[in-house]
């Protein structure tokens, strides 16, 4: 109904009016109207080769602790990065990425806390 309506205003597809305004029940309200769908505003998505590159790098990991260090840089650097090269979505998975990093480090630090707890009495270390 609504593309009717454009159809006839001599609008194509794609365009928006620029303000509308509606009526009804004793209140009156003007609306800018923008596509929501617009081709120019997406984002060209990841490729195959882009994700295989990013988990390509992951194989550092193997290195014990260097490896892990170098990687989490990484992951910072691609989530905090204003450089065009990597893809929002690529950013955004980074970030997310982090945050569970993050929950990881602090359940194992609760977890070795607690274990160091309850070992303690049994290696006769004592609270006196």
């Amino acid at each position: 109904m609504e593309e009717d309506k454009n159809q006839q205003n001599g609008q194509k597809m794609g365009e928006a009016q620029e303000r509308q305004t509606y009526e009804g029940n004793g209140f009156s309200y003007q609306v800018e109207n923008k596509p929501i769908l617009s081709p120019e505003g997406y984002e060209k998505p990841v490729s195959m080769k882009q994700w295989l590159l990013f988990w390509a790098v992951g194989l550092i990991n193997v290195i014990p602790f260097i490896g892990s260090l170098a990687y989490i840089v990484f992951i910072f650097y691609v989530a905090l990065a204003k450089n065009p090269k990597f893809p929002v979505s690529m950013q955004n998975f980074c970030k997310a990425y982090l945050i569970l990093i993050a929950i990881g480090i602090v359940i194992g630090v609760v977890f070795m806390g607690s274990m160091i707890a309850m070992m303690g009495p049994i290696l006769g270390g004592g609270m006196y």
